[in-house]
Parts: C-alpha cells; sequence; structure tokens
C-alpha cells in the first residue's frame, strides 16, 4: 500500500486511509473472537454435564498450583479441554 504500482492503477492511500483500514481489522478481529467466545460460554453453560466437568478439572488444576499462575501450556494440557466435545 505504502510503495504502489502506478502501471497497475495502484495508488498511495491517504492517512486517513490507512487508519480507516486498520480501525477496520481490529474491529474485525475483535468482533470474531467476541463471538467464537460468547457461543463457546453459552453452549458450555447449557450443558450442566459438561459445565460440571470443565468447573472440576478446572479447581482441581488451580489447586494444585497456589503459588504461581498457572500456564496456558498447562491448560492445554487439561483432558477436557484438548478434546472439548460436541454438544
Amino acid at each position: 500500500m505504502l510503495n504502489p504500482d502506478i502501471s497497475r492503477g495502484q495508488y498511495t492511500p491517504s492517512d486517513i486511509g490507512l487508519q480507516g483500514d486498520a480501525c477496520l481489522m481490529f474491529v474485525v478481529g475483535i468482533a470474531t473472537i467476541a463471538n467464537a467466545l460468547v457461543q463457546g460460554s453459552w453452549r458450555i453453560m447449557n450443558n450442566p454435564a459438561v459445565l460440571d466437568k470443565l468447573m472440576d478439572e478446572l479447581f482441581k488444576a488451580f489447586l494444585s498450583n497456589t503459588k504461581t499462575i498457572i500456564s496456558s501450556v498447562a491448560l492445554q494440557e487439561l483432558p477436557h479441554l484438548v478434546s472439548y466435545p460436541s454438544i
């Protein structure tokens, strides 16, 4: 975008145009993640068996490691988070 090929009809966007594109990319990324989190949370909360298993697994993981924050690697090794059953 900052090094256009004029022979192909490309142009250098204005600062306002670049800012608009940056904002659009930011909003699109947030909306996708937010939608996935809402859908996943809703499905877990509406399935008591899954919610109970997940909560039990998380409580055990946090209680076994009270001196430090649990790493994302440790959370990824939890059985219920690795292969989430279809609801």
